[in-house]
């Protein structure tokens, strides 16, 4: 409430002694709080009437509406940036999950994740790191607003400095960038790289703040920003640092997975094509050096036998080249890049011939150029039905043929004249079929096959093109139609 007081002759009621009377109001919030005073000075002594007071009183309750007025303002100003900047994150997020399914490095990942956080924090840059092989340092690996020149001399011990201590304690980090050079100063030599680099750091920007990225429960590095001002408010900056500390996360396991995966799948086919030479370029060598060895003993009493065992010897030795050369066409597959489909067929087929003393018959009408990727999902599709053959038709027989198909596309078949099966006796998931099945879906082909007791068996890939329906329909629903009829 008002209040009013009256000095005597010789007090002072102000700065000076002009002043002999003060009316003060308190200036109130409407939540009740008072936050200051409005005080009006006399140079005469007042007893004061309710009149005046009243107006001292509603003057100060315009004071209190406007300041609050102004602090709701600021509040709903700071919200939309707080907005404004999670929608950012948001976005970055997204951006960041889309890049992961496109293949991009992790390297280029993060130099995007680092270009998104600087507009999303407001910060003058950024840096990511992360541990080095030997744990004993934090490294760059990816910045935004950084000379190149400077980023490569930011190696952080752990423990030192905002973000050697983010890691080491798991928490986050603000320091001003002065107290972080005077740190270093400290342990450090003049001409000491990391404390040069901080020093050109401290006399562009004011303050770091620093967030530790975690991967599976453990600190494996930290991502700094740097600040002209101290951020405000903190809480804000400190949960959208932790948003992109988990993007760079979530970029990280993810790499991490797509290594492991790509070591199993390389166990996987390396285990597969030892399996191949044991199967058959082994044996066949095997198989010619035996006779080999029985051509001295046989040669002077029965000339004609050692001609035979001579011939078939380099029938053997011709088969396991082919053999030889179709499994190095495996291994480099860019080879593919250089040789039609025909010729790549051709190849298939004289290593079939010589591995299984199966006859194979090729009936190849080029279709129009397509990629190196269709050549090897063909190339694959081809290979499992022939092997498929050589494992289980007991066949003399085996046909490949392949023609054009509607505009661009291709039409695969494989046959024998074999035992067939029943399909409704091919148990769920057989590896061979389900491996051309999505050799066949990559590509958004289909696949048919077809076979019925003691009447062979036949494959069907029928690819229309890389514009036609059955690469739309690869799409929508995301495989191949495969079958097995009766």
């Amino acid at each position: 409430m008002p209040i009013l007081r009256t000095q005597r002759r010789g007090e002072a009621a102000g700065p000076d002694r002009r002043f002999r009377s003060v009316i003060a109001v308190p200036l109130m919030l409407s939540s009740g709080e008072v936050f200051g005073v409005l005080g009006a000075l006399h140079p005469l002594p007042r007893r004061g009437g309710s009149e005046e007071l009243d107006r001292l009183d509603q003057l100060g309750r315009l004071v209190a509406n406007e300041f609050e007025h102004t602090e709701l303002i600021v509040q709903l100003r700071r919200e939309h940036e707080l907005a404004e900047r999670r929608r950012r994150i948001s976005e970055g997020l997204q951006e960041s999950i889309e890049l992961l399914d496109s293949g991009i490095s992790l390297s280029e990942l993060l130099g995007t994740v680092a270009g998104n956080a600087t507009a999303a924090l407001g910060a003058g840059a950024v840096g990511i790191y992360f541990l080095s092989d030997d744990g004993g340092s934090l490294h760059l690996a990816a910045s935004a607003g950084l000379d190149a020149a400077l980023a490569a001399r930011l190696a952080w011990p752990i423990g030192l400095g905002p973000t050697g201590a983010a890691l080491a304690q798991h928490d986050c980090f603000l320091a001003s960038c002065d107290e972080t050079v005077d740190e270093l100063a400290s342990q450090r030599q003049p001409d000491d790289e990391l404390l040069l680099a901080a020093s050109a750091l401290a006399a562009r920007f004011g303050f770091e703040l620093a967030v530790p990225v975690l991967y599976g429960g453990s600190a494996v590095g930290s991502i700094s920003f740097w600040y002209e001002t101290s951020p405000e408010p903190l809480r804000d900056h400190l949960v959208l640092g932790r948003s992109l500390a988990d993007q760079v996360g979530l970029a990280l396991a993810h790499h991490r997975l797509q290594q492991q995966a790509a070591m199993l799948a390389g166990q996987t086919e390396r285990n597969r094509l030892a399996r191949d030479l044991h199967d058959g370029a082994t044996q066949t060598l095997f198989a010619a050096s035996l006779l080999a060895d029985t051509l001295p003993a046989i040669l002077a009493p029965d000339p004609a036998q050692a001609s035979e065992a001579a011939q078939e010897i380099g029938r053997l030795c011709r088969g396991s080249l082919i053999e030889m050369r179709s499994l190095l066409l495996e291994l480099r597959s860019e080879s593919l890049e250089g040789m039609s489909l025909a010729e790549i067929l051709s190849q298939l087929c004289a290593a079939f011939e010589a591995r299984s003393m199966i006859q194979a018959t090729l009936q190849a009408q080029a279709p129009p150029p397509v990629a190196v990727a269709v050549k090897r999902a063909v190339f694959r599709v081809a290979q499992e039905a022939l092997g498929n053959i050589v494992k289980h038709a007991r066949a003399t027989e085996a046909t490949v043929t392949m023609a054009p198909y509607g505009g661009g596309g291709l039409v695969l078949t494989i046959s024998d004249n074999g035992r067939g099966f029943d399909p409704p006796s091919i148990r769920p998931g057989h590896w061979g079929l389900k491996l051309m099945q999505e050799r066949a879906s990559d590509i958004g082909a289909r696949l048919e096959v077809s076979s019925r007791p003691g009447g062979g068996a036949t494959v069907q890939l029928q690819w229309d093109g890389p514009e036609g329906p059955a690469a739309t329909d690869h799409h929508r629903d995301g495989g191949a139609a495969f079958r097995l009829p009766g």
